[in-house]
């Protein structure tokens, strides 16, 4: 929309790092890879040196879709970031051929996650202990987190292994964290984690908008063995576990070589208990909660469970009219087969005569309330 060499769009891109030619380097090739530095970059730096800024912002640019003017302030004021870069040369001389963003997250006393156990609520900027507490445990929110938010490759440069050597040079630099990262999945994406030494540990339970993809959560355990302490152990297994079951579930055509074959056929997971009782204080939804849901399901058909829960009635103040046209209707059987052997839920709302998903959430919620407090 611009002229050509318009004065105005070349002040818009200056003032807001948006030249991403800036990330184009004048280096001899082939690269030496001894000849690189890996080193951390303060914010104070980078406001000192804006050929150093521009640099790494213009390689954030070119290798990231989301970036935005606004990264650059974060880059400059966000508290609790680090940020780390693969340099030929002098850092000073702003040679940068790869870099990370990452910041801090977690570390919560247990007055919060007791708070945050009896009300859940979005803890802006800690977004990996969230997501993980919202799965298997709270206890999520008490451990030390490095999240990645970005880590680019200037593109002649990619598939000779730079970024996973800045991944291990920032592990050794922080070995008392967690490191890990949340991104949409794709098969490119998930396989330069897992060669990095990350574990898959949660699926999204919805597309992003802007991808199409689930999201992901990986996790790699902290290099000290000191932080390998009994509460990391039984939340990691915890999620490890549940992450297996549901990926299995809810993506059948993925083939991980480290998911057991018969992980369907364990009992119910610590972490499935968990969810299903956030779901009974209504803080998840049936939809988010499916996974645990045909867990629960399996448990009760191999116990040979099949009534209403031992004459228990389930019958919702929503549903009670709706149920007096089909009192013979086993729910049990139903929820069985809606959440295991894959039948339209709509089908079974109509069998049961409810009328919308708020109907079937409240039929699904009172009945894991006597399931669990039988």
């Amino acid at each position: 929309r611009y002229a050509a060499n318009a004065m105005l769009e070349q002040l818009l891109d200056d003032w807001f790092l948006l030249d991403s030619s800036a990330s184009t380097l004048n280096i001899t090739l082939p690269l030496q890879l001894e000849a690189l530095n890996f080193v951390l970059v303060t914010q104070e730096q980078l406001s000192n040196n804006a050929l150093l800024l521009q640099r790494i912002f213009s390689l954030l640019l070119e290798s990231h879709y989301q970036t935005s003017a606004d990264d650059a302030r974060f880059i400059l004021d966000y508290p609790n970031l680090v940020i780390a870069v693969a340099c030929v040369g002098e850092l000073q001389h702003g040679n940068i051929i790869a870099a990370s963003l990452l910041v801090h997250e977690g570390s919560f006393d247990a007055d919060t996650c007791n708070s945050f156990a009896q009300t859940p609520r979005r803890l802006r900027g800690h977004i990996l202990p969230q997501q993980l507490s919202n799965t298997s445990s709270v206890e999520w929110l008490k451990l030390p987190f490095l999240r990645v938010v970005r880590i680019a490759v200037l593109h002649e440069f990619r598939y000779l292994g730079l970024g996973r050597q800045l991944l291990e040079t920032i592990e050794g630099l922080f070995p008392h964290v967690i490191l890990g990262a949340s991104f949409a999945l794709s098969d490119s994406v998930l396989s330069f984690w897992l060669a990095s030494g990350f574990q898959l540990m949660q699926l999204g339970t919805k597309a992003e908008s802007s991808t199409g993809n689930v999201s992901g959560v990986v996790l790699k355990l902290p290099a000290d063995e000191t932080m390998n302490t009994s509460v990391l152990q039984r939340v990691w297994k915890s999620q490890e576990l549940f992450c297996e079951k549901d990926t299995l579930h809810r993506q059948p055509e993925w083939s991980l070589d480290d998911i057991p074959s018969n992980i369907n056929d364990s009992p119910l997971l610590d972490a499935e208990i968990y969810q299903l009782q956030r779901f009974c204080a209504a803080q998840m939804s049936a939809f988010q909660v499916v996974t645990a849901l045909r867990s629960l399901f399996l448990h009760l058909k191999s116990s040979d469970f099949k009534s209403n829960l031992k004459g228990n009635v389930i019958i919702p103040p929503l549903t009670r009219i709706a149920f007096s046209q089909c009192e013979d209707v086993r729910v049990s059987e139903i929820l069985y087969g809606v959440y295991v052997e894959n039948r339209h839920q709509h089908d079974a709302e109509k069998d049961l005569g409810l009328k919308g998903k708020k109907s079937w959430q409240i039929l699904c919620r009172e009945y894991c309330t006597i399931v669990l407090n039988q």
